[in-house]
């Protein structure tokens, strides 16, 4: 036995050491000797291994293989051994080596001579197949089944294979009575049934059905009782073979007492057909073809689809073949698919449930740019199945080729070639990639590809310029395209900045090859390195330049104008033409001769050329000699001296001195400044004495910042980084140069000026504490004590309103801070605090000033903060000495500034702010509150105390107060009353009558809703009252609109939709009005007689809301884009810029008109009528429905608007003004008594509907109602321009300031 075991062991391992060298096993040949019981002979095997699973562990791969051995032997008693020990003699499973075990081994097949031949025997429970035993002829002859034995050995090395085990379930029934118990599977009878049945089945199939192994009833059923029973085969028997062996069963079961049908058996094979599906695994919209094959006789075949029928149709098709048959399924889908093969009583069945894969995840790449310079992949990918699919590419006109992707074996790429990419430039070509199952499933994915091809030689046309010149610098690239455009220019050492549009100053137009960029005003700003950027998407082509900006420098001449005495002992006198030092050459010529540069002469900060200029012999009244300078283009400019002789009359006194020369009485000169300073000196000859009525003379270190400042709007850079270093320049340098600056008027007007100019452009951007501090160090430095007399001489000046605009320039400055915390800042002068301030808390400012008395504080409660948003900013400011440099223009009491100066900005809604003062001079009485108008004396500014009010503290305290309210004078007109008095009445009568106007609306309406049904009974007077209500409901949301508008911060959004809501529905009052006198017209004229009531109500909507519908989006859409479309401060339309208050008095003034037509239309036909023949009955009703109309009218269409043309063209007269005021806030009164209450229909069916007490008693609480509603405070400055002297109207506005300060 030790034998065998060696034998069988060296077989093995030499086996498992080859297929484990594979991962996948395949069959191979090898030869090799055994020494099998004691005799060497030659051995020669074949292996097969077939590959039964493969599973993926954590950590190796295990297979599981069938491994067959060839053994040629010549004594079988070692077959008989073998056998033995392969059963008894291993214990399985057998372990080879590492990894490796056997599992399980058996003898199959012997193959021994027979004759000339061979027979191949198979072991018991193997068997041929039935095709090698068609093939090699079975040794019993004629079965097509398997075989114990074949007539020859294969030459492919086969072997027989395990026999497998067939169930057929059959079924009978017995002629006896179904009983309850037979269901019960542990009853008695129930298994006295089952033992019988299984016995009589044994003994009579045991020898008629081949292969025959085990039989099992599974149950009984009613229908007297029918045997459900399966028995297990390993043989394939014809029906004739189990019909024998169930009359067999039948005589069994007789002999045992039970009668059976032996036309009832029915059998049912399962597992004996083959089935195959194509594909697969198939997906949607393939063709299904699956096929089933029997290895026996049958007479019928027929399919079934979840156990229905199949029938033949366009999408299924059943075909037969050799030993079975095909459905063909097109397009397959999800079911159980099922085939049959009838023989006599035995029915051959499969089932197969068949899946339809769903489309697979396709993904390509999204629609790209394709540049091409570049390799451009389009991809195709699909997961999962990648292996069941071909993709293909195609252009719509062609096919391409596509390769696997070598990163994702998933994906499938094409990539378009560089001469179609240039060929196709600016083009849009699609690409399909085309997926394929084989069996008719294509999807399709569309792939756009636009083509550009980028400039490849990109050129800048730029040259050198002169400062104030227009240039234009042109950028062209070779390959025209949409490209977007850009411009950057790269100042000194610096990055390139991107240059951004600004109107006026330059502008970038752009063609399809071509960019230009027009600089209207150059300055030495401009000067740099110029990028010219075509840029498509993600790629550009660019140009580099530099251009070079050559200044024109300042030439002062010495003197600029002389006067010498004819044929005096003065013959000569020396000439000067100086030009800044600087880094630039320039060329000069004076009187006509070219100065060298050796021959300037410096001169502090200049270099000058002397030229000595010889007196002519004969008077000649007037010489003129040019200094001319040129820069390195050759853009010259000129500086003229002028020269004038005269006769010296006998005792005339002349003016003489060195720098303004001689001169006779009267005479003006107008010489340069000393130097260091810009400017000119004006004098006049005055009884011998030169006398100084200009001096215009401004350092030239801030006349440097003032030319720099010029500069802001006309720079590249843009005013966030440039206004910080201006701002530190210009307080440096007025700290170093305070006594200089506060000595000279000019230069503190060129502070100011230059201050001015950093507030505005601070507008559009935001500061920092750092920029504030900058510029109240400043202005600190301009307002001190010791400038009061410079302050003084400006003043006088009535025109003169530098102060008024210093002030001013700080507050616009401070609205645009933005910080993160609360600060101080204190100087000399000035006291700044700005405060985050929570909504649940009361704002209390106190300032001081060191060593002073006077001091003052800023309150504003908490109630007036909770409508504001958390951490509102609130900046206040103090002044100590501003009142000092503020003039009392208007001053005839004699009355002084008794107080500081304080500046109170909230950005947002407050309106109740409370100012204390305490005074400088105790001694004196009848204090003022005041504020600083700065719209009074034509826009000089002065103190005002209209609308405050003084309250007197203790300890030398006052407290101010002040309201503003605004009226509807301003609605029509574009300016605004000035004078108090006449203002506080238009505010007053505006509120009231808004109050009555409201609340008359109301009952309007109420009253048009009571009596509808019994007004509305023909077409004429439905379409008036529905003008009525709509008219009524117009004004009274325009009037609610109008109070929303006075809440509400004019500088954020909401104040542009209260614009827009307020121009839009008195637009519609003006509609509906003239609806109203349409419809008058077509009652008296044409009386409507093609018109009905769905007809006339669509063309009276159209027009009251259509039409002012359309003229409000156009107005808005024209002006809100550049910020235009409010007043400043105010919501209500822009006049100042725009004129777009034209769009609400050209349609009221066009309206009045047609109105005033069709009245005297209206009265001209009536009244020929009247003359004439003796009117109708139904004429008489007639004319008094045009009275009644004319009666309406008269106030809508004559009255108020007419007034409020009257505002427009004079605007400043306040009587058209108070009457324009009345009539408009009252007119919602007007519309309730002449619309609806003088109609005698509406009062008899108010009569009818009321007791008459009833009606007198509601319509005298409609009344009171009214006239309470109007008795409020809304602020109300949406029609007018912002007053910053207001305090309520300031503290209403974002970014709103007003000053205030106490008078005695």
């Amino acid at each position: 036995m030790a034998t065998y075991a060696v034998n069988l062991y060296s077989v093995i391992l030499l086996l498992l050491v080859n297929i484990s060298q594979a991962e996948v096993l395949h069959g191979y040949e090898d030869e090799y000797h055994l020494l099998v019981g004691g005799t060497t002979v030659n051995n020669k095997y074949q292996n097969h291994a077939h590959l039964r699973q493969k599973r993926q562990a954590t950590a190796v791969q295990e297979y599981f293989a069938d491994i067959e051995v060839l053994v040629n032997v010549t004594n079988e008693s070692f077959l008989d051994g073998l056998k033995q020990f392969l059963k008894n003699n291993i214990s399985y499973p057998l372990n080879v080596e590492t990894n490796v075990s056997v599992t399980n081994g058996v003898l199959t097949t012997v193959c021994t001579p027979s004759g000339e031949g061979t027979q191949c025997k198979c072991e018991n429970d193997y068997a041929w197949s039935s095709t090698d035993c068609i093939t090699f002829g079975s040794c019993s002859g004629g079965s097509t089944d398997t075989c114990d034995c074949i007539k020859a050995a294969p030459p492919l090395g086969l072997y027989c294979q395990e026999k497998l085990s067939y169930v057929i379930k059959i079924s009978f029934s017995m002629d006896r009575e179904f009983v309850p118990a037979l269901n019960n599977k542990s009853s008695p009878l129930y298994n006295q049934y089952k033992h019988d049945i299984e016995d009589a089945i044994t003994r009579s199939y045991s020898g008629t059905i081949k292969g025959f192994q085990t039989i099992q009833v599974t149950g009984f059923r009613s229908g007297s009782v029918i045997v459900d029973y399966e028995i297990t085969t390993t043989g394939t028997s014809s029906s004739s073979d189990l019909q024998a062996g169930n009359s067999k069963v039948t005589s069994a079961l007789l002999v045992k007492g039970y009668t059976v049908d032996q036309s009832s058996f029915i059998a049912v094979v399962t597992d004996k057909t083959e089935f195959t599906s194509t594909p697969t695994v198939a997906f949607e919209g393939d063709t299904l073809t699956l096929n089933c094959v029997i290895g026996v006789n049958y007479s019928n075949s027929l399919w079934k689809v979840n156990d229905t029928d199949v029938k033949v149709d366009g999408r299924h098709v059943i075909s037969k073949t050799a030993n079975g048959t095909t459905l063909t399924v097109h397009p397959g889908y999800n079911a159980n698919y099922t085939c049959i093969f009838e023989d006599g009583f035995v029915i051959y069945k499969y089932t197969q449930q068949i899946t339809i894969q769903n489309k697979p995840t396709i993904t390509s790449t999204s629609s790209v740019t394709a540049f091409c310079d570049e390799t451009n992949d389009l991809k195709c990918c699909i997961t999962p199945y990648m292996d069941y699919f071909t993709v293909g590419w195609s252009d719509g006109k062609n096919t391409l080729s596509g390769v696997k992707s070598t990163n994702n074996p998933y994906c499938s790429i094409y990539t378009p070639t560089s001469e179609i990419c240039k060929s196709k430039s600016v083009s849009v070509l699609g690409y399909t990639c085309e997926i394929k199952t084989g069996f008719g499933a294509v999807w399709q994915e569309n792939i756009y590809v636009k083509f550009v091809q980028m400039g490849n030689k990109t050129e800048m046309k730029i040259q050198s310029v002169s400062s104030g010149d227009v240039t234009t610098i042109t950028c062209t690239t070779d390959i025209a395209n949409n490209y977007n455009t850009s411009w950057y220019l790269k100042q000194g050492t610096g990055d390139f900045i991107l240059l951004k549009p600004s109107g006026s100053v330059w502008n970038s137009a752009s063609d399809k090859n071509e960019m230009n960029l027009t600089i209207t005003t150059v300055n030495k700003l401009w000067e740099g390195d110029y990028r010219c950027v075509f840029s498509y998407e993600s790629r550009n082509t660019t140009a580099t330049a530099r251009m070079n900006v050559y200044s024109l420098p300042t030439i002062t001449v010495y003197p600029e104008q002389m006067k010498y005495e004819c044929n005096s002992s003065v013959t000569s006198q020396v000439l000067k033409c100086c030009i800044p030092v600087g880094t630039e050459t320039y060329t000069m010529t004076f009187n006509d001769k070219k100065i060298e540069p050796g021959d300037l002469i410096a001169s502090q900060d200049q270099n000058c050329a002397n030229f000595t200029y010889i007196y002519p012999q004969t008077c000649v009244k007037i010489q003129v000699i040019t200094c001319k300078v040129t820069n390195q283009l050759q853009k010259l400019i000129t500086k003229d001296i002028t020269l004038e002789s005269f006769k010296k009359t006998e005792n005339e006194v002349l003016c003489s001195q060195p720098t303004y020369g001689v001169g006779q009485n009267n005479d003006i000169i107008t010489t340069a400044c000393p130097p260091q300073q810009t400017g000119t000196i004006t004098v006049q000859c005055k009884s011998g004495t030169w006398i100084t009525i200009s001096n215009t003379c401004v350092l030239n270190a801030i006349n440097d910042i003032f030319l720099k400042t010029l500069q802001l709007t006309s720079s590249p850079i843009q005013v966030q980084t440039l206004l910080p270093s201006l701002i530190e320049n210009l307080k440096t340098t007025s700290t170093n140069l305070k006594s200089n600056i506060t000595s000279s008027t000019a230069t503190i007007s060129s502070v100011v000026n230059i201050l001015n100019t950093f507030s505005n452009a601070a507008e559009n951007v935001t500061i920092t504490k750092t920029e504030l501090t900058g510029f109240l160090e400043t202005v600190n430095n301009v307002i001190g004590l010791d400038s009061l007399q410079s302050w003084n001489t400006l003043n006088k000046n009535a025109t003169d309103n530098s102060s008024s605009r210093l002030l001013q320039s700080v507050e616009l400055f401070t609205k645009s801070l933005s910080t993160n915390s609360s600060f101080q800042l204190e100087t000399n002068n000035i006291n700044l605090k700005a405060t985050k301030i929570a909504k649940n808390s009361d704002y209390n400012e106190a300032f001081n000033f060191n060593n002073t008395r006077v001091s003052g504080s800023v309150n504003i409660p908490q109630s007036e903060l909770s409508t504001l948003p958390n951490n509102t900013l609130i900046v206040s400011i103090a002044y100590l000495n501003l009142s000092d440099i503020l003039p009392l223009r208007n001053n005839t009491t004699n009355k002084e500034v008794n107080g500081i100066v304080l500046t109170t900005t909230v950005r947002g809604n407050v309106k109740n702010v409370g100012l204390d003062f305490i005074l400088k001079n105790t001694s004196l009485g009848n204090p003022q509150c005041v504020f600083w108008n700065f719209n009074l004396f034509n826009n000089t500014g002065s103190w005002d105390d209209f609308g405050c009010n003084p309250l007197i503290l203790e300890n030398s305290t006052i407290r101010c107060q002040c309201e503003h309210l605004t009226s509807f004078s301003i609605l029509m007109s574009p300016k605004e009353i000035t004078d108090p008095g006449v203002k506080e009445a238009l505010d007053y009568i505006t509120y009231i009558g808004l109050g009555i106007s409201m609340g008359s609306l109301v009952l309007c309406l109420l009253i048009e809703g009571v009596v509808w049904q019994s007004v509305n009974k023909n077409k004429t007077s439905y379409i008036r009252h529905v003008s009525i209500v709509n008219l009524a409901l117009s004004l009274l949301i325009a009037d609610i609109w109008f109070i929303i508008g006075a809440a509400i911060d004019p500088s954020t959004p909401a104040c542009s939709a209260a614009t827009f809501f307020i121009h839009f529905f008195y637009l519609a009052l003006f509609f509906w009005m003239l609806t109203l006198a349409i419809l008058l017209f077509f009652r008296v004229v044409l009386v409507f007689k093609d018109l009905g009531k769905s007809q006339m109500l669509a063309i009276a909507f159209c027009l009251g809301y259509g039409c002012p519908l359309l003229i409000a989006v156009v107005s808005v859409a024209v002006t809100a884009p550049g910020g235009n479309y409010t007043r400043t401060g105010a919501c209500w339309l822009n006049w100042d810029n725009t004129m777009v208050l034209l769009a609400f008095v050209i349609p009221a003034l066009v309206i009045i008109t047609i109105n005033l037509i069709i009245l005297v239309v209206v009265i001209v036909k009536m009244l020929r009528r009247t003359i004439g023949d003796k009117p109708r009955a139904e004429e008489t009703s007639t004319l008094k429905v045009v009275a009644r109309c004319i009666a309406i009218l008269t106030p809508f269409l004559g009255l108020t608007w007419g007034f409020g043309i009257g505002t427009v063209v004079a605007p400043d007269n306040k009587g058209i003004n108070v009457v324009f005021t009345v009539l408009n806030a009252f007119q919602g009164f007007f519309v309730l008594v002449f619309g609806t209450l003088l109609d005698s229909k509406i009062r008899d069916v108010l009569l009818k509907t009321f007791s008459l007490s009833r009606y007198v008693s509601q319509q005298t609480r409609s009344t009171t109602a009214g006239v309470s509603s109007g008795n409020t405070h809304y602020r109300s400055n949406i029609f007018g321009q912002k007053k910053t002297y207001r305090l309520q109207e300031a503290m209403s506005s974002s970014n709103s300031t007003s000053t205030y300060s106490v008078l005695s």
